[in-house]
């Protein structure tokens, strides 16, 4: 039978080991300009929204060369589920920093973030000087 090419989990967020163990409903990656990596939100089942912080190294990084890292295979028609797939592989290694986490108090079922830059009008004009000294007088 051919085989069924599959992606390989090289890391993981959170997991049980780190005592996180409700499940992701939704998540989304983000890439600011000035960062070396990336930001991941997560939204879970427990009602909490983390954000996690991923350094290019983690993500640039491989896994070793195990004999059963990953072997993937249509099931043998002889099988009584002759179109099962059956995957193997080692436990990925936990990677990212858990920046923070906001909970909602209510089951998270989906979630959009996005990165928010400061509009190049209020550089220039100065106007981000005067919210912040207006703020400040507050």
């Amino acid at each position: 039978m051919s085989q069924i090419p599959i992606c390989q989990a090289f890391g993981q967020l959170g997991g049980s080991a780190e005592g996180l163990t409700s499940r992701v409903k939704d998540f989304e990656i983000l890439k600011p300009p000035e960062l070396h990596g990336v930001l991941i939100v997560t939204g879970s089942s427990d009602g909490s929204i983390r954000l996690w912080m991923v350094n290019e190294k983690d993500l640039q990084e491989t896994l070793p060369d195990h004999e059963d890292s990953s072997e993937t295979e249509l099931g043998d028609p002889a099988n009584s589920q002759p179109n099962e797939i059956v995957a193997k592989s080692s436990d990925p290694r936990p990677i990212g920093e858990l920046l923070g986490t906001y909970e909602a108090g209510n089951r998270i079922t989906c979630l959009k973030a996005f990165v928010m830059a400061e509009p190049a009008d209020l550089k220039t004009t100065g106007l981000q000087e005067t919210t912040s000294t207006n703020k400040a007088n507050s």
